[in-house]
């Protein structure tokens, strides 16, 4: 009996955790279990500066519809999918694993970005960050977008 009530004791603290944390409060979804959130990170004004002065590829990991709608101008489209699809994406777009690269999303809530990075550093890229405000901030901040369909690289 006391090990069944410790059990239910433990579930409950478990659900008000995430409750009033979020999912993410257990670091279930994100790279700082790992300690590794301060290499990975990349803010305003630093992305900004880092998208004009062109010193990295701004990759956004939407599915491609959202994609062509609207993003950041020069970024590539490599939707999360599985490591195969990604790894035939990156071959199609030359990207080499020693670029300076940037991953974006939607915005803070969407955690495509930071699961990407992940098949990103299994492929062996060495050079990879997250921009996790990502478009959201971008367009509240007024910061130039393209509407179209291509899928290629700023020169």
């Amino acid at each position: 009996m006391i090990l069944k009530e410790t059990a239910i004791i433990g579930i409950w603290i478990i659900i008000g955790a995430v409750a009033l944390g979020g999912f993410d409060a257990l670091g279930l979804l994100s790279p700082h279990e790992a300690g590794l959130a301060s290499a990975i990170e990349v803010d305003l004004p630093e992305v900004y500066r880092i998208w004009r002065e062109k010193e990295a590829i701004f990759v956004d990991s939407r599915p491609s519809a959202a994609f062509k709608r609207t993003h950041i101008p020069g970024a590539v489209n490599v939707p999360l999918g599985t490591l195969k699809q990604v790894a035939d994406t990156l071959s199609r777009l030359s990207i080499g694993r020693d670029e300076s690269v940037i991953l974006y999303c939607s915005g803070a809530h969407c955690p495509n970005a930071h699961q990407l990075m992940f098949l990103f550093l299994r492929l062996g890229y060495r050079n990879v960050r997250v921009f996790s405000r990502g478009l959201e901030i971008w367009k509240v901040l007024g910061y130039p977008l393209e509407k179209d369909g291509r899928n290629g690289r700023r020169s």
